[in-house]
């Protein structure tokens, strides 16, 4: 323990949860060195665990006493609110085609809805009843009112969650101050401060942040700046999932596809290709054709590319536990063959003298970090980052 009198050293505790992939890190406020990280499932045994890390925050906070830091803040790898600024927001405005109305209803989510909690139609709980009862005071067909319910239930709750997140980081961290960035921006800070390098060009690619699939930064000085974004539902990371769940895998499996990548050989990557474009801003654009579509996801109102039933033509799914046949090894070669280009195409023009001196972005051939990567993204004190 440190005494009384003296100053000790602080430090920043980063943790993520209830996404997939709960994780812990400590890092030294002064200077930026992980000092402790550790993943939940390595504690819990459960894989992939996505759960409150209290294991995780157990172990960084004991390591804090014994080598004398002081929790200086907590940072969050999510910002709550751009759920709602980002998706929603732009949502609402495809549900309606009066700007007027648009700016009604995102008025509504915020003087009308409380906060902290969920919107739940089914049970008919006080702020679906509020919703609504807003609803039947606007000039809008029906269809737009059932489609806006859908949106606001699943976006506005995802927000709430985060929201709840702080709640519960106050109650176990005795008041010290939570703070939320935005997760892209955390995987950007974890790849550029321990690269060592002092200029670079630095691409995100994921499934999903609040809104954000694929983004680029310009990085200098310890600075990062964002230069280039592309928003749900255009996801290669969530792309590169359905495929892996089309060979009978699950989240957390993609590794094994592109395992199996190598034995095969991409016949099916011409019939995918159009499936998807890059445009000159480095931005990602998936397309609608006879073997994707723009669906909900379920009964829920997430909007999300899918595979159609030709595809399944195409490729009928493997399903768990059945044998591994040729065609399989095929479909794997040609999504990982797609993904690929996709990203050598982005790194391209992220690095074309358009936007920045960098000529290159070294390139790894192996799945994505996956979210508990952002630990030390979050809590890296030193440089900022710019929207």
């Amino acid at each position: 323990m440190v005494a009384a009198d003296e100053h000790p050293r602080t430090a920043v505790l980063w943790l993520g949860a209830f996404g997939h992939d709960a994780a812990v890190a400590l890092v030294d406020a002064s200077d930026g060195r992980v000092i402790h990280a550790i993943a939940e499932e390595r504690l819990s045994n459960r894989k992939h665990d996505w759960h409150f890390p209290i294991g995780g925050i157990h172990e960084c906070c004991k390591l804090a006493r014994q080598q004398g830091y002081k929790i200086r803040s907590v940072a969050v790898n999510f910002r709550a609110e751009e759920f709602v600024e980002k998706s929603l927001h732009h949502l609402i405005d495809q549900c309606v085609s009066s700007s007027a109305i648009g700016s009604e209803v995102k008025q509504f989510l915020y003087n009308g809805l409380p906060q902290l909690e969920y919107v739940d139609i089914e049970a008919r709980n006080q702020p679906a009843l509020r919703l609504q009862q807003f609803l039947q005071t606007l000039v809008i067909d029906d269809a737009s009112k059932r489609m806006l319910i859908k949106r606001i239930t699943w976006y506005w709750n995802w927000a709430v969650k985060y929201r709840q997140i702080e709640q519960t980081i106050d109650r176990y961290m005795d008041g010290i101050p939570v703070e939320y960035f935005n997760h892209h921006q955390t995987h950007a800070a974890s790849a550029y401060y321990n690269s060592g390098f002092d200029s670079a060009t630095v691409l995100v690619i994921d499934g999903q942040g609040e809104a954000d699939t694929v983004t680029a930064y310009s990085a200098s000085d310890g600075e990062l700046e964002r230069v280039s974004e592309t928003r749900w539902p255009h996801s290669v990371g969530i792309f590169y999932l359905f495929a892996t769940q089309h060979l009978g895998f699950t989240m957390g499996d993609e590794y094994k596809v592109m395992g199996m990548s190598a034995y095969g050989r991409p016949v099916y990557e011409e019939a995918l290709r159009g499936m998807v474009t890059v445009n000159s801003d480095a931005t990602l654009q998936f397309i609608e054709t006879d073997y994707l579509r723009l669906n909900d996801l379920g009964p829920h109102g997430h909007v999300v590319f899918q595979f159609t039933e030709k595809l399944h033509q195409l490729l009928p799914a493997r399903q768990p536990g059945e044998p591994f046949e040729q065609q399989h090894f095929n479909f794997a070669a040609s999504i990982q063959a797609l993904t690929e280009s996709i990203d050598l195409k982005i790194e391209t023009l992220a690095c074309s003298p358009k936007w920045m001196s960098l000529s290159s972005v070294p390139r790894l051939r192996r799945p994505m970090k996956r979210s508990r990567s952002t630990s030390v993204g979050a809590a890296r004190p030193n440089g900022s980052t710019t929207n």
